[in-house]
């Protein structure tokens, strides 16, 4: 990584898809429980990762927990990304910044990040990058575990320097440009190294605490073969459980009281994806 320097580097339609084969989409009614909302079809049970195009003339997407995403950035199950307000309406024809990165999203609600020349030039720089790390992987889940190793690696070294956070651009620079920052900087290299293998990732905001001390942290959730998994790169102690491409039950369940893990991941998981669709 030595003598790298990214901000000098050389910078260089698909309709959202609403479940077809069932009209009970368009039926289902909004059900609120607690800080959840749901939607119920008229036989009582609730509809689950599809598109919702509401009377309101909104879209809204429900995800694999049967839950409105809402204030997100997604990659839902048509594979591209969406961005949803805190209603939970798709956002549309428009540009935002959200989740760390700017978004230009087309009328169709299809958000892309958009293509500055520090975002072009990050781009290009983790291909190359990948291709090195994945050289000798065959599947794509192996390519996703050589990045997973990389970034745990000696080529890292972990800081809990905050002065990235919130720009997912600045932070990846900084990690491929120094090879130290904090776990949002190791969710920026991550996110852009996924990009370059054509494996798309959510960023996960919580906390993780141990000893009875909570702090804010970051880490990823990756779509692989139409299944979403956690990954999260950050070093924790020596010997346990690796946190890469685990379910969302396996993830919750690492948390639980008696887990040997020392440190304990929570997030508001009806704002994502269940992990491995369950």
């Amino acid at each position: 990584m030595e003598g790298i320097s990214l901000r000098t580097a050389a910078a260089f339609v698909l309709t959202v898809v609403v479940l077809a084969n069932s009209t009970a989409a368009f039926a289902a009614e909004a059900v609120a429980e607690g800080n959840n909302t749901y939607y119920e079809l008229e036989d009582g049970s609730r509809a689950n990762e599809h598109f919702e195009k509401r009377s309101d003339g909104y879209t809204y997407y429900v995800g694999a927990g049967r839950n409105v995403i809402m204030d997100n950035v997604i990659v839902a199950m048509d594979d591209e990304y969406h961005v949803f307000d805190k209603q939970g309406r798709m956002i549309v024809s428009k540009t935002v910044f959200k989740n760390g990165l700017s978004y230009v999203i087309d009328e169709d609600g299809i958000a892309r990040p958009e293509e500055t020349d520090d975002e072009l030039a990050l781009r290009e720089y983790a291909e190359e990058l990948a291709e090195s790390i994945t050289s000798d992987a065959d599947t794509l889940r192996e390519k996703c575990d050589a990045i997973y190793m990389y970034l745990k690696s000696d080529e890292f070294q972990f800081s809990s320097a905050n002065e990235t956070d919130g720009n997912m651009v600045d932070a990846a620079m900084k990690g491929f440009d120094t090879g130290s920052g904090n776990c949002y900087v190791l969710c920026a290299m991550a996110h852009y190294l996924y990009q370059a293998i054509g494996v798309k990732d959510m960023l996960v905001t919580g906390t993780r605490s141990t000893g009875g001390a909570s702090e804010h942290h970051w880490w990823n959730m990756i779509k692989l073969e139409d299944k979403y998994y956690h990954v999260d790169a950050t070093p924790f102690d020596e010997g346990k459980h690796a946190w890469n491409c685990m379910t969302t039950s396996e993830f919750l369940g690492a948390n639980e009281e008696g887990s040997t893990e020392s440190l304990m991941h929570e997030y508001d998981i009806n704002n994502y994806p269940l992990a491995d669709n369950e």
